[in-house]
């Protein structure tokens, strides 16, 4: 069975599909999916400057399930291994360089061969990898005949479509025999969709996304996740500290992996963030160094990790009041505004607190509440209309803009006050 299958069979695993807010219970199973993948090579765990071919071999020797690197091309159409098309990975780089700075686009390779990255914890000092040279490595040593690979292929400002085109056909080509058990990584995914499904068909297809798209206030959170599905992505990745339950399910519900990144591998809230990941649908976890992650998943002793729903009060705020059709959907802002659930609220979140009024003149019908943007009849909560004046606690996740979609089969007034918001916590 291709990676990509494999990945398809444990999207549904343990999530159900509902929108439904949940913390999963400590009676689930053991957790043998569960893969870790080494981040620039986990070079915390191994003394090697990050992407080196030092750092990526000890990784694979190591068993780690997956190795990640990024690729850059150098003038002369050499694919190299940098964070970055700036050597010495930018600010967020963790080794020291010869030629800091400088842009590896406009190096010819024998300028980059130059180059020498010192890390910064061990001082080991190693060359910039061309990717030939991780490849022989994949495909020779008997250590990683079973590591997957995780590839993103970056650019640089202003880099022109059609070169990111060829860049990223370049290196699907350069990487076919392990397409396989290979993912391809990229934030222009909108852009390169078709370029990765024409030369990379068996790989995994991994959407990458900026934080700044995720906000639910400001963008179609939803709406998203449907785009990348239809452009042909398997998985979908954002920061974990944007992360939203009703998201994550609403992945899941469509059949796409779960990927969030930038744990805080240095912060205190490292172990917080990888429970929340994994009681949420994540499978495959990234580290800068596999050993620390390691322990925490054992210290899980094969169970999903279980987590408490804690409720914020907010001073109720009524978004809805009005006489809603069949014909007619309502939209209110339950996220982001300044009367409604705060912006900041948005890291672990989980759902919007509601206390919903239904006035019917006559039973039969239903009121649907539900993240906008989602599937309708399918997500969100949906209750029994009844004759006469009814109120209902909700819990439901915002959606596109941080709005609900309201919707009644029968002519019914409908009031929606936000009361709260609930987030979910990992001991």
């Amino acid at each position: 069975m291709s990676f990509r299958a494999v990945m398809a069979t444990l999207v549904a695993i343990p999530l159900a599909a509902a929108l439904l807010p949940s913390v999963p219970s400590a009676s689930a199973a053991p957790l043998p999916w569960l893969e870790i993948k080494a981040h620039r090579g986990g070079w915390l765990a191994y003394g090697a400057p990050e992407e080196s071919l030092k750092a990526e071999t000890a990784a694979a020797e190591d068993g780690v399930n997956w190795i990640e690197f990024d690729v850059v091309f150098t003038a002369d159409n050499v694919p190299v291994l940098q964070h970055g098309d700036a050597i010495g990975g930018g600010s967020s780089g963790s080794a020291s360089c010869t030629h800091a700075g400088e842009a590896i686009h406009l190096m010819t390779w024998a300028q980059v061969a130059e180059v020498r990255c010192t890390d910064r914890t061990s001082g080991d000092t190693q060359p910039i990898a061309r990717l030939d040279e991780v490849m022989t490595m994949l495909t020779t040593n008997p250590k990683a005949a079973n590591t997957k690979v995780d590839m993103e292929v970056k650019t640089y400002s202003g880099q022109p479509l059609a070169q990111k085109k060829e860049w990223m056909k370049a290196a699907l080509l350069a990487t076919t025999p392990i397409h396989p058990r290979m993912s391809i990584s990229t934030f222009y995914w909108r852009q390169l969709a078709s370029t990765i499904r024409a030369y990379g068909p068996t790989a995994y297809f991994l959407a990458l996304e900026y934080a700044k798209y995720l906000t639910f206030a400001k963008n179609p959170v939803f709406t998203n996740v449907k785009t990348a599905k239809k452009a042909g992505a398997d998985g979908f990745a954002y920061n974990v500290n944007s992360s939203a339950v009703g998201q994550l399910k609403f992945l899941a519900a469509n059949k796409v992996g779960i990927h969030l990144y930038d744990f805080d591998t240095h912060g205190a809230n490292y172990g917080q963030q990888v429970r929340f990941a994994i009681a949420n649908g994540q499978h495959v976890i990234g580290a800068d160094n596999p050993n620390q992650l390691r322990g925490l998943v054992a210290s899980l002793a094969g169970q999903l990790p279980v987590g408490q729903l804690v409720v914020t009060e907010l001073a109720p705020a009524t978004v809805l009041n009005k006489t809603l059709t069949a014909a007619k959907t309502a939209t209110p802002q339950v996220f982001g505004s300044a009367r409604t659930v705060p912006a900041a609220a948005q890291n672990q979140f989980d759902s919007v607190r509601l206390k919903v009024v239904v006035t019917a003149k006559a039973s039969g019908g239903k009121l649907e509440v539900a993240p906008r943007g989602s599937r309708v009849g399918k997500d969100g909560v949906r209750v029994k209309l009844r004759k006469g004046t009814h109120t209902y606690q909700l819990f439901v996740s915002p959606g596109d803009y941080g709005d609900l979609r309201v919707k009644t089969t029968r002519k019914a007034k409908v009031k929606v006050v936000v009361t709260g918001y609930r987030t979910q916590q990992y001991n």
